[in-house]
């Protein structure tokens, strides 16, 4: 395992970093990287700029948060971690706690977002993903032609991506 937070960069930046280590597979995303970004040229997705950036990108598995918190938990027995590299997301994991209501003297159902969530939630995303099934590809005559790129299934998009690669190797 290998661990690399950081803040106030661009896509660019953490795909550099992933690529000079040779991380070339699924970059598993949250829920929220399929929507669009007013502020990103043509109001792309994340998912579309990782997809021009090179990357793979997939969503995890939607779970509600106590599941994908106890499949963090199930994970961590399974794993093997590099203490030097590893050691920020380590100590993301053991700080990752719930919040103390004082007024009710409980704790709440929800954690406590501060320094460590960022770590944790991807954590808990690695956690629910390593396991998801693997898709069968979509066969190239299922792909509707002259589809806007808005209107298509990831699995199509990427398709495209492949079909114009193809392309310009034929000019």
């Amino acid at each position: 395992m290998d661990y690399y937070e950081g803040h106030g960069q661009g896509f660019d930046h953490y795909c550099a970093w992933l690529d000079d280590r040779g991380y070339h597979g699924t970059d598993w995303m949250p829920h929220d990287a399929k929507f669009r970004e007013a502020g990103a040229p043509g109001a792309r997705t994340r998912i579309e700029t990782l997809v021009t950036l090179g990357r793979k990108p997939e969503l995890a598995p939607e779970q509600p948060l106590m599941d994908g918190i106890n499949a963090g938990r199930k994970t961590i027995p399974l794993s093997r971690f590099d203490a030097k590299r590893c050691a920020q997301g380590l100590e993301s994991l053991r700080a990752y706690r719930v919040e103390w209501d004082e007024k009710a003297r409980a704790f709440k159902k929800t954690p406590e977002h501060n320094w460590a969530s960022h770590g944790a939630d991807a954590w808990r995303y690695l956690s629910l993903s390593w396991r998801a099934p693997m898709r069968e590809p979509e066969s190239k005559k299922d792909r509707p032609a002259g589809v806007p790129v808005s209107d298509l299934t990831m699995d199509q998009f990427m398709d495209l991506e492949d079909d114009w690669s193809r392309r310009e190797e034929r000019v």
